[in-house]
C-alpha cells in the first residue's frame, strides 16, 4: 500500500474523483488530495483545503473491497501530517451526510477518530422522482417574465453568476457539470433575478445551485416549472431528482414549493479534530 499525492496520478485516480474535484485540485491552490494504491490501483482518496488557519475535509473515499484494512485512517493520517508541514492550522473540519437507508460508516468512522461530532438540524437532503410532482402546482411563467435555460444566457448574463449571493447551495459552480438544457435562468434589464442549476449524476439529478431576488420569489416557482417539463422531455418521469439544502431558509422552500413529494434521505454533521502537533495517531 502507498500513499501518494493525487495530482501526480490523475489519470489511476480518474475513477475516484468526481469532476468537481479534479477542477478544484487543479484549479485552486489551497485544495488538496492524497491517495491509497494498492496492487497499481487506485482504491482511496482524501480531499481537502487549507484556507487561514483551517483545513477542511472535502471528501473521503475508499472501495467497499478494501474497507476495513486501515486505509481510511491512514489517509486522515498522512493529510494531518500534511497540514501541519504545510500552515499551521489548529485541526480538522469535515461535513459529511450520512444516508438513511444505507449505512455508510462515516458517523461511526469519525467517532473512531475521535472527532468532536455535531448534527446539523437544518441542513438535509432531499429526493423524490420527477413523477411524483405535480407540475399544475408550479405555475409557468406570467407575462413580461422571460425564463432561459443555462444553454441560451449570453456570456454576459452568466457572468453574472459569480457576482450572485445563493438561495440554496454555496461555492463556486463549474461549467462542466452544468446540465444546461434543464438549467433555468430568469435576466432582466441586465440583472439576473433567479436562478437554478443542475448537475447530472450517476443515479439522477441534483440541484446544485439556487438562487432568487427577495422581489421577485415567484421565480422560483415559474424556473422549476420549466426545469421539470424539461427534465421530463430529456430523462423522462423515473428520474430521481436531489435538492440539498444548507440551511434553514432554504428548507422550508421545499415543503412550500411541493408539499410532501420529497423525502428525506440524508442527514448532515459537523466534526472537528484539534490536532496535538507530530503524529495525529501511533500506529496499533
Amino acid at each position: 500500500m502507498e500513499i501518494v499525492n493525487i495530482s501526480d496520478y490523475y489519470e489511476l485516480f480518474s475513477d475516484l474523483l468526481n469532476n468537481i474535484e479534479r477542477a478544484q485540485l487543479e484549479y485552486y491552490s489551497n485544495m488538496f488530495g492524497l491517495g491509497v494504491i494498492e496492487e497499481d490501483k487506485a482504491v482511496g482518496k482524501i480531499i481537502f483545503t487549507i484556507d487561514e488557519g483551517v483545513s477542511e475535509i472535502k471528501s473521503i473515499y475508499v472501495e467497499p473491497e478494501y474497507r476495513r484494512r486501515g486505509f481510511a485512517t491512514d489517509l486522515v493520517i498522512n493529510a494531518a501530517d500534511f497540514v501541519t508541514s504545510q500552515d499551521y492550522c489548529p485541526g480538522f473540519h469535515v461535513e459529511f451526510t450520512c444516508d438513511i437507508e444505507f449505512e455508510d460508516n462515516l458517523l461511526d468512522f469519525f467517532k473512531y477518530l475521535e472527532f468532536d461530532i455535531k448534527k446539523s438540524e437544518d441542513v438535509k437532503t432531499y429526493r423524490t422522482l420527477i413523477c411524483d410532482i405535480d407540475v399544475r402546482k408550479l405555475k409557468p411563467a406570467k407575462k413580461g417574465v422571460t425564463i432561459k435555460r443555462y444553454s441560451e444566457l449570453t456570456k454576459n448574463e452568466i457572468g453574472l453568476l459569480s457576482l450572485e449571493p445563493v438561495t440554496i447551495e454555496n461555492g463556486y459552480i463549474f461549467s462542466e457539470i452544468i446540465e444546461q438544457d434543464i438549467s433555468m435562468a430568469v435576466v432582466e434589464d441586465g440583472k439576473l433575478q433567479a436562478i437554478l442549476i443542475f448537475s447530472a449524476e450517476v443515479d439522477g439529478l441534483t440541484l446544485q445551485w439556487a438562487r432568487v431576488d427577495e422581489k421577485h420569489k415567484s421565480n422560483l416557482v415559474y424556473m422549476f416549472h420549466e426545469a421539470v417539463l424539461a427534465i421530463l422531455n430529456k430523462y423522462g418521469p423515473m428520474t430521481m431528482l436531489y435538492i440539498p439544502v444548507i440551511n434553514e431558509q432554504s428548507d422550508k422552500l421545499i415543503p412550500a414549493l411541493f408539499g410532501d413529494r420529497f423525502e428525506i434521505v440524508e442527514s448532515k454533521y459537523e466534526a472537528t479534530f484539534e490536532f496535538e502537533y507530530g503524529m495525529m495517531y501511533e500506529e496499533e
